[in-house]
């Protein structure tokens, strides 16, 4: 897995593209919105001029953000994609910032606080939808809200001048605002990066649980097979003893029955051998001397 803060860099910079469809439809609409408003009132061809230009820094952006999609995200070329943002976003900034050249047409205080608040309400898109980089909303804040200062400045009145303060507070409100966001979106990466390593170490110790819970099955049955070849060699042991003890029984038995039958018929010819030596020795004794008869 990608190192951490690489990882988190690459994802920050990935909801930066996510989130264009929504600011390019947005200025689409406000800009479209802002020329209808400013029609009546300023030079057509500076309208159309203006408005087109917008529209070709959206085309570009829209450009961008098509081959990034199409894009192999590889970790090398992902902070040159930040550039590329960042420098299209700065385009479409510096065009929406040229609008305070509308101010100079129609000094109608009214005039001047719709300019404001469109711009107002741009720098408040731009802090939700560019904010997972400081460098995203940055890159349109700036541009956007110097020029519109700078223009509510250089009128006279103190009206023009109230609702130029009011753009650098708003400007500096939405900037912490962007920073809070930065931050969230930075900590919920982190935390979904933990949460991926945590998904990958469980998903490999469930591999390797897995693993050993095979290995221990094929030697459960290895030692049920071994158990099962002993009982059958213990009981053919054991049938074989049996059938041993039988035989040597039957052959006891046998010997015993010859050893009678034997000792049975000897003793009649023993009997009249013992008393045809007893009548030879009693019709003997007299016929030899002491050393014979021994």
């Amino acid at each position: 897995m990608a190192n951490e803060k690489e990882w988190i860099y690459s994802e920050q910079v990935n909801m930066l593209y996510l989130q264009m469809p929504v600011g390019i439809v947005a200025s689409g609409i406000f800009g479209l919105v802002l020329a209808a408003l400013q029609w009546p009132n300023i030079p057509h061809d500076m309208v159309i001029w203006w408005y087109s230009l917008l529209l070709l820094t959206l085309l570009i952006r829209s450009v961008n953000f098509i081959l990034y999609i199409r894009s192999n995200k590889d970790g090398k070329k992902i902070r040159l994609w930040e550039y590329v943002h960042a420098a299209t976003m700065s385009i479409s900034a510096i065009v929406w910032g040229s609008s305070s050249l509308f101010l100079h047409y129609n000094p109608d205080f009214l005039h001047h606080l719709l300019i404001m608040f469109m711009s107002i309400g741009m720098l408040a898109g731009a802090s939700g939808t560019a904010s997972a980089l400081r460098s995203g909303y940055l890159c349109f804040g700036i541009p956007t809200a110097v020029p519109m200062v700078i223009s509510f400045f250089l009128f006279k009145n103190n009206l023009d001048r109230i609702m130029g303060l009011g753009i650098i507070l708003f400007f500096i409100i939405f900037t912490i605002s962007s920073n809070i966001v930065y931050h969230l979106w930075k900590r919920s990466f982190l935390l979904r990066f933990r949460n991926d390593e945590l998904i990958v170490f469980l998903k490999k110790a469930k591999e390797e649980t897995d693993l050993t819970n095979v290995h221990l099955q094929q030697e459960i049955i290895v030692r049920e097979n071994a158990e099962k070849n002993l009982r059958d060699l213990t009981a053919t042991l054991e049938n074989q003893v049996l059938s041993r003890t039988e035989e040597l029984r039957r052959a006891n038995e046998e010997l015993k029955a010859f050893s009678f039958s034997v000792s049975h018929d000897l003793r009649a010819p023993l009997r009249a051998i013992d008393g045809f030596s007893k009548a030879l020795q009693n019709s003997s004794n007299d016929l030899l001397d002491e050393t014979k008869r021994l």
